[in-house]
């Protein structure tokens, strides 16, 4: 059985993946839990079958685009398909709505752009000629929220800095898979971010709650210092949810210190049956990645996200 992937002919096994041919063939393809999850070996089918498992879960203009997971196509003979590059969907013209600090260097950012985004997803935003990714920590309707660290010397800070509403921008997306799932509402979840990297759990933990989740919640907010720590006053008043502060340099009585991952982990040693959402610099991430599993929850049941200082999310 053969099937194209750029005009080239694939030879492939019977109910063989599309991915398992493509590696076997040698071809630069990405790929990771090989299990319709990560979402990392993303090709564009121009014609031929596609199942709805091989599109679920994926934005939908991701779907629109043609993208489809390529662990979980068949290869059949009737596929043309190209690689992916997420770099080809459209660019939504967007506006500036409203600007506020939440902290000393940290503000929100709310944003009116016609696009479907889920709390927890990132959008590509481009101003000026600069281009960066953030997660979405609010949405409503056309209304999306970020919460953006205005770095010292940062060119994209520059330009958040001085910026007003009514300001012109656009963005691309959405992307990422770090949702709040609704069919697993008993399940308990785990939240472990530092600095901006509430952002996306903010999202989730907002979506948890408005959709009945009914498992236990605990986030764990990490920062620099105390004074890093924003929106401490209303996750304190969520109720339903067990929130643990977290700072390196500690000035108020109510924050651990330390790293957000070695609290959180002390308090859970056994993750087996949790969602676990992550999200801060790469080194927290990555981590966490590794001892979050160690510690028992399933790969596919670990979110990540983590920040890198330019351009698109890792």
């Amino acid at each position: 059985m053969t099937f194209h992937f750029e005009g080239r002919k694939i030879q492939a096994a019977q109910g063989e993946t599309v991915l398992d041919a493509l590696l076997r063939s040698g071809e630069p393809v990405g790929h990771g839990c090989k299990a319709g999850v990560c979402q990392a070996c993303l090709v564009r089918v121009q014609s031929g079958p596609v199942p709805p498992k091989a599109r679920q879960g994926l934005a939908l203009p991701v779907a629109e685009q043609g993208g489809a997971l390529s662990c979980c196509l068949k290869a059949d003979e009737a596929l043309d398909l190209q690689p992916f590059r997420e770099e080809d969907l459209p660019w939504v013209a967007a506006k500036v709505t409203r600007v506020r600090h939440l902290s000393p260097d940290v503000i929100e950012v709310k944003i009116e752009a016609d696009l479907a985004v889920r709390p927890g997803q990132f959008l590509r935003v481009k101003g000026e000629g600069m281009e960066r990714a953030y997660s979405v920590a609010e949405t409503t309707g056309s209304l999306h929220a970020f919460h953006i660290r205005l770095i010292p010397g940062g060119q994209m800070s520059a330009l958040w800095a001085q910026v007003q509403p009514g300001a012109a921008l656009t963005l691309q997306g959405p992307f990422g898979r770090s949702v709040y799932d609704p069919a697993h509402p008993d399940r308990p979840l785990l939240l472990i971010g530092s600095g901006t990297g509430l952002a996306p759990l903010w999202g989730v933990l907002n979506d948890a709650l408005a959709q009945g989740h009914r498992g236990a919640i605990s986030l764990y907010h990490g920062a620099a210092s105390s004074a890093g720590l924003y929106y401490r006053d209303e996750l304190e008043a969520m109720v339903g949810v067990h929130y643990v502060p977290c700072a390196d340099a500690v000035t108020d009585p109510r924050d651990r210190p330390g790293s957000p991952l070695a609290q959180a982990l002390q308090d859970h040693p056994d993750l087996t049956g949790y969602a676990v959402y992550l999200c801060g610099s790469p080194g927290l991430v990555n981590a966490a990645q590794r001892q979050c599993f160690l510690a028992g929850a399933d790969m596919q049941d670990i979110f990540s996200d983590p920040y890198v200082p330019q351009g698109v999310k890792a």
